[in-house]
């Protein structure tokens, strides 16, 4: 699954990020809604009735991704993006947001996880300023600008992209050789006429206790992680289940993510926007 490298709207072309019309028109047409009523839900269902998808993968618009869009500063225009929202526009969607907006059961998710948050290079637990400001405090990394729904939703987004690829799943260690000589031993005398069951019976018991051997704590998470992700199927995660299989969120100073998980293995992701 591919994440997004620039918030909705925006594009780079020539080494220089644009506004992309099309998008950006869409979002113009969110703020609009929204500063004249029309909940969450109605603009997702308009939203699900045009052809422009939020990601390229076809994944249905939901309230998450309408969040995301009427939070982000950046469109009033920065430095580095131009702009598409005037700011009065802004300031009175963010002064209505309390009162109809639909996130603050995203709010409680996203505590949860900001224990899970370190720094990528020093791995200390980040701390989280006013205004979405996070820095590491013991090696002092610059700040990085991350809103919280863009935290839960980045992590959801990454483990939507290895549930969609079972291949980025780490494959369960090699049987040890004991193991595969083992099976090959207990096979060979069973396709012999008058097999010996007393020694089949000893090699299918020491077979066993190998299996069993096999099965470390790596391999287990493992197998674990698989069997959840196959259960949650494309559907985003809730926190609690974020944190059944992630060990540590790694934020880097470009404000894009990294999850390790519980049985070891890393996955690396893009910026959320």
């Amino acid at each position: 699954m591919k994440i997004r490298k620039f918030p909705f709207g925006y594009e780079m072309r020539m080494g220089k990020i644009c506004v992309k019309e099309r998008e950006s028109t869409l979002v113009k047409q969110i703020f609009q809604r929204y500063s004249e009523g029309v909940s969450y839900n109605q603009i997702v269902g308009i939203l699900s009735n045009q052809p422009i998808p939020y990601r390229k993968n076809d994944q249905p618009w939901n309230k998450n991704m309408v969040a995301r869009i009427l939070q982000d500063e950046r469109y009033t225009g920065t430095k580095e993006f131009p702009l598409v929202i005037d700011l009065g526009l802004f300031q009175e969607v963010q002064r209505k947001r309390p009162q109809t907006g639909g996130t603050s059961k995203n709010d409680k998710e996203v505590r949860q996880l900001r224990e899970l948050v370190v720094c990528s290079r020093c791995n200390s637990q980040m701390m989280k300023r006013a205004k979405a400001n996070w820095f590491c405090p013991v090696c002092g990394e610059r700040s990085v600008k991350l809103e919280d729904q863009a935290l839960l939703e980045g992590i959801q987004n990454l483990l939507l992209s290895i549930t969609q690829e079972k291949e980025c799943i780490m494959e369960p260690s090699q049987p040890h050789r004991e193991y595969r000589d083992l099976e090959t031993q207990l096979e060979q005398l069973l396709s012999k006429p008058g097999q010996d069951e007393a020694r089949a019976k000893e090699l299918a018991l020491a077979l066993a206790e190998a299996q069993l051997a096999d099965i470390d704590s790596k391999r287990y998470e493992t197998l674990r992680i698989r069997s959840l992700l196959k259960k949650q199927g494309e559907q985003s995660m809730e926190a609690n289940q974020i944190r059944m299989i992630v060990k540590t969120v790694y934020l880097h100073p470009d404000g894009s993510l990294s999850l390790k998980l519980k049985n070891g293995q890393t996955i690396e992701g893009g910026i959320p926007s």
